[in-house]
């Protein structure tokens, strides 16, 4: 065997498929918790609103005190999904300059880019 098949064989290869569970499984990661914390961001702004009204309704301090904090979790929660699916974005196009490189076919971003969305 000659010296550089021997590297491509046992080093290279070996090397790519690696590099390409990686970014997949991150790429799945980051989707996946974007997911979940984008649902619980939605769960607390539905909660937060109720105990907004509710403060009002019933004069209570505490209860308003706790909308409040409810609410500003929901914006953290919105933040952070907003993060993972950056992060899942940057993992399927690292993904996809390895796969062009191999000269294979692409994998298609999952996330909608959200720039374009606001422009329609």
């Amino acid at each position: 065997m000659e010296f550089k098949e021997s590297i491509v064989l046992k080093i290279i290869q070996p090397n790519y498929i690696n590099e390409i569970n990686s970014f997949i499984g991150s790429r799945n990661h980051w989707r996946y918790t974007g997911i979940v914390f984008e649902t619980t961001s939605k769960v607390c702004m539905g909660v937060g609103t109720v105990l907004s009204f509710s403060s009002g309704v019933f004069s209570s301090n505490i209860m308003s005190f706790i909308a409040g904090t409810v609410s500003t979790l929901s914006l953290v929660c919105m933040q952070f999904s907003s993060f993972c699916y950056h992060e899942s974005k940057k993992s399927t196009e690292e993904l996809n300059v390895l796969l062009d490189k191999l000269k294979l076919d692409t994998i298609p971003d999952v996330i909608p880019d959200k720039t374009n969305e606001e422009k329609e």
